[in-house]
């Protein structure tokens, strides 16, 4: 497999080439020669069946936790010549990996990592499969860092020039993760789960409200769609000020699903109270804002109610229950204003 140009930038791309494992800054050698390599792809200078064997060696070590920073990346400002060049051997390369040998991830896996590191892609060059993977493995947590995740990255890096033929792959996949592909607010795929939730007002109003900051600009939407219930009750992962199981203080689109659960009236309104009371407390593994908004929809929670736990939080007492710093202070009050019918 011949060079489009010889010399000395080609030779020192090959010791990447027969070590392609994800870049490390300690060995300087091949890291210097990554970056050799790197340079002759952003110029557009590696014959396609050379940059395709180069695309396939590093389909082979995309399984180390290393790769997870995206060291692989290229820039995507790259000229036309040399981003066309690119994609062209990245299609080739992705339609090559089913006749590789298995590896220590899935097919799916490796597709998704390259499309990350090489892409955009269309949608028609990934498998059916892959598609469905990179959205079935969308977390919470991860479509708040998704520049740092594989699954959201890969998402904003697929164009979908066919919106119901998503919609067909995504029937199957988990409600919450259908749900979490809201805060990536991608138009195509805005429609293609639009469609799976039968295009009711109630579905677009949730995935609109998802998309939204805690706490939201937007009203509470009434769920209207059982998929989409079970959908929130799976994000919400436990009771409003509960912490989660994928860290210690739920993310946004958690916080979210628990207070659109909580103005339906799904969680008891004892226990929320409770929640909320507490929300403050020293030694808690985080600042329960969202317990505290909960009690504030909670339709079985008097204004009573609301008013005595408005008062409780905002006095400073000697037991450390009242919000504690200026900018957990200054959320409270954005809540305690929002939803809460005293003139505060």
């Amino acid at each position: 497999m011949s060079m489009v140009m010889t010399g000395l930038p080609d030779s020192a791309a090959e010791l990447f080439r027969r070590d392609p494992r994800p870049p490390n800054e300690i060995e300087r050698r091949r890291s210097a020669s990554y970056e050799a390599w790197r340079q002759l792809v952003v110029a557009g200078r590696i014959a396609h069946e050379q940059l395709v064997a180069d695309l396939v060696g590093i389909s082979r070590c995309v399984h180390s936790p290393d790769a997870y920073a995206f060291r692989y990346a290229i820039p995507e400002d790259l000229p036309n010549v040399s981003r066309n060049r690119l994609a062209a051997a990245l299609r080739d390369t992705l339609a090559r990996l089913p006749t590789e040998s298995a590896g220590k991830i899935p097919l799916e896996e490796v597709a998704i990592r390259l499309v990350v590191f090489f892409g955009p892609v269309p949608m028609e060059w990934l498998s059916d499969s892959a598609i469905r993977a990179a959205f079935s493995g969308l977390r919470p947590r991860d479509v708040e860092f998704r520049e740092y995740a594989y699954y959201p990255a890969a998402l904003d890096k697929i164009t979908v020039a066919d919106p119901q033929r998503l919609s067909l792959l995504l029937y199957d996949v988990a409600d919450a993760q259908l749900l979490c592909a809201a805060r990536l607010a991608q138009p195509a795929h805005l429609t293609a789960l639009h469609a799976v939730f039968g295009h009711t007002a109630g579905a677009r109003a949730v995935f609109s409200y998802l998309a939204c900051d805690f706490p939201p600009a937007l009203d509470i939407p009434a769920p209207d769609n059982p998929r989409i219930l079970a959908g929130l009750i799976t994000l919400a992962d436990g009771m409003p000020g509960d912490a989660v199981s994928h860290g210690l203080f739920p993310s946004p689109i958690t916080k979210l699903a628990r207070l659109c659960l909580a103005s339906i009236g799904h969680y008891p309104p004892t226990a929320v109270l409770d929640a909320a009371r507490g929300a403050y407390d020293v030694g808690r593994s985080y600042c329960a804002h969202d317990a505290v908004a909960c009690a504030l929809v909670h339709p079985e929670i008097s204004v009573t109610e609301r008013a005595d736990l408005i008062r409780h939080l905002a006095a400073a007492d000697p037991y450390g229950r009242a919000v504690r710093r200026w900018r957990a202070r200054k959320k409270f009050w954005r809540i305690a204003r929002r939803y809460s019918s005293i003139a505060c």
